[in-house]
C-alpha cells in the first residue's frame, strides 16, 4: 500500500483542517514514541501534498519512506520539509509488517535525530544499526575530511589507505544509502564518489547533495571505471568538479585533491 493510501485509510486525525506543525515538532513526537517503545506508523503530509511515514517497532525507527524514496535516502529529503500535519497509528500496520519481514532490521533513530540537530539518546537495541561512522578520531582532528563512496571493499581499502597516508581523515560508505546517511549527520570537505553502486546511482547521490544547502558546495570527484566519452560528458554535465577513471594514477588524484583542499 502506498504512503498516500495509508494516510487516507489510516483513520487518524489528518483532516484537511488539521494544523501544520514544524517538522522539528514531529521529530520530537517520534522521539517520545521511541521513549515509550511504541510500535506503529507515524504518517505525515506536507503542504505540497507529499506523504511520508516513519515506522517504529518497539521503540526503534525501523523504516522511513518519503515520496517514492525508502530508507536512509529519504532522510535528506525529509530534512528539507519545513512543516507537515501528521498522525500516529499504533500497532502492526502494513509498514511494520513489511519492515519485520526484512532479513535485516535497520534502525534510523539516531541518524534522524542528529539530522535535525536533536540529541540522539534513543536506547540502543540488539539490531544491526545503520548509524553512520562516528566523527573522525581525535588523532584526525584538524585534518580535511573526505567521504569515500565505493562499493568494492578492496578498492575502498586501497583508496582509504592512500588518502590516510597523505594526511586526510577518511569517512567510508560502501553504498549509496550509507553515503546519504553520512552526509545527513556530517559535512565532509570533499567527496570521492563511485558511479556504479548496488542501490542508488552515483548521479542521484550527487544531485541530492547539490539540492541540499548543507552539501551543495562540497567538491565532488567522480571516480569510476567508466571511461567512455559519453560517461565523461555526463559527469561534466552533472556539475561534478572532477572526473577520474579507475585504475587511477596516484599523482593525478593527489593533484586534484590538493586543488580543492589546499
Amino acid at each position: 500500500m502506498s504512503v498516500q493510501m495509508a494516510i487516507q485509510r489510516g483513520g487518524g486525525p489528518m483532516s484537511d483542517s488539521a494544523a501544520f506543525v514544524p517538522m522539528s515538532h514531529i521529530v520530537q513526537q517520534v522521539k517520545q514514541l521511541e521513549a515509550d517503545t511504541k510500535t506503529g506508523s507515524l504518517y505525515f503530509m506536507t503542504q505540497s501534498g507529499d506523504g511520508g511515514v516513519l515506522v517504529l517497532d518497539c521503540g526503534d525507527v525501523v523504516d522511513v519512506v518519503y515520496k517514492s524514496v525508502q530508507g536512509t535516502g529519504a532522510l535528506p529529503l525529509i530534512r528539507r520539509v519545513p512543516e507537515a500535519k501528521y498522525f500516529f497509528k499504533e500497532g502492526q500496520t502494513d509498514e511494520v509488517r513489511a519492515a519485520a519481514s526484512k532479513q535485516t532490521a535497520l534502525s534510523y533513530g539516531q541518524t534522524l535525530f542528529r539530522m535535525f540537530e536533536r540529541d540522539a539518546d534513543a536506547p540502543a537495541k540488539a539490531r544491526v544499526q545503520a548509524t553512520p561512522t562516528p566523527t573522525p578520531r581525535s588523532a584526525d582532528a584538524g585534518k580535511k575530511k573526505i567521504l569515500v563512496v565505493e562499493d568494492s571493499r578492496v578498492a575502498r581499502i586501497v583508496l582509504c589507505k592512500f588518502l590516510q597516508d597523505y594526511g586526510y581523515a577518511v569517512i567510508e560508505a560502501e553504498n549509496g544509502k550509507t553515503a546519504l546517511a553520512q552526509l545527513a549527520v556530517q559535512v565532509p570537505d570533499l567527496v570521492i564518489l563511485d558511479l556504479i553502486l548496488p542501490d542508488i546511482d552515483g548521479y542521484q547521490i550527487f544531485h541530492q547533495m547539490k539540492d541540499d544547502a548543507r552539501t551543495a558546495k562540497v567538491p565532488v570527484i567522480i571516480l569510476t571505471s567508466r571511461d567512455s566519452l559519453v560517461d565523461k560528458l555526463k559527469g561534466r554535465m552533472s556539475g561534478s568538479d572532477e572526473y577520474v577513471t579507475k585504475p587511477f594514477k596516484n599523482e593525478i588524484l593527489l593533484e586534484k585533491l590538493k586543488k580543492y583542499l589546499s
